[in-house]
């Protein structure tokens, strides 16, 4: 990023969630005093000139799991091509950690236990559908609980499929655009049906679950656009945990 002229700080704040649910936040002020070089130069402000990289980089604990975030950054002044390191502060940040049982027993598992394997984005052509794996599109769902609810809801910036949503729904019953539970539910079935594809759906006390997303590529094909499928895992304990698959229609 570059600056205006005049500029006497420059605040960073950071926060994310990891994909356990837990926190991370950081928050930090750099001013000119924290470059390793000032090249005489007397003025405490950064000048329209002057460019600097922030850098931001988890921190795992020896299990693997990410507890912090590391701030880094560099800067270039105005008139010079070297790029020099500034000093950060407090570069972990802080950790959040979700209770993954709010409220309940200790001895029973929680929220974090409900695993949601969410595929990586998925990319095709328009005609390419029918051709692509529909396994590429399976979202494997773990709930050591058991299964109570499974949501499904579908954003899209089709105008197409948005027109489509309230006729799917009309004829098959599953409100896609407001989300609605696969679980136990046979209308899920129809929808699918509408669409050449089989489905078995989830009972209630399931442990394991595949959705299989992919099973809408081939109706996807005349259908150019971002597709995000929204599931959210609700186990008998009310612990959930949500991810979103997303289909890009070129």
């Amino acid at each position: 990023m570059a600056f205006e002229d005049n500029v006497s700080k420059l605040t960073v704040n950071f926060k994310g969630k990891t994909t356990a649910g837990n926190t991370i936040s950081a928050s930090n002020t750099l001013t000119k005093k924290e470059a390793s070089e000032k090249y005489d130069d007397d003025n405490t402000n950064f000048s329209g000139g002057d460019a600097i990289v922030i850098n931001f980089e988890p921190v795992a604990s020896t299990e693997g799991n990410i507890t912090g975030i590391t701030l880094t950054a560099d800067i270039r002044f105005e008139e010079h091509e070297e790029w020099i390191s500034m000093e950060v502060g407090d570069k972990e940040g802080s950790y959040e950690p979700v209770d993954p049982n709010p409220g309940g027993d200790p001895d029973q598992p929680g929220g974090d236990d409900i695993v949601l394997n969410i595929p990586a984005p998925i990319t095709f052509d328009a005609g390419m559908g029918e051709s692509t794996d529909p396994s590429l599109g399976d979202v494997n769902i773990q709930t050591p609980n058991g299964l109570k609810s499974l949501i499904v809801r579908l954003e899209t910036t089709s105008s197409d499929f948005n027109d489509l949503l309230p006729e799917l729904k009309a004829s098959t019953g599953v409100d896609l655009a407001g989300g609605d539970d696969v679980v136990d539910n046979q209308n899920f079935v129809n929808l699918f049906e509408s669409v050449g594809q089989s489905l078995q759906v989830p009972s209630e006390g399931d442990t394991s679950y595949t959705f299989p997303v992919g099973n809408f590529f081939g109706f996807l094909d005349v259908l150019p656009g971002e597709h995000h499928f929204i599931l959210t895992a609700i186990d008998l304990n009310g612990n959930s945990k949500s991810g979103e698959l997303v289909i890009t229609v070129n």
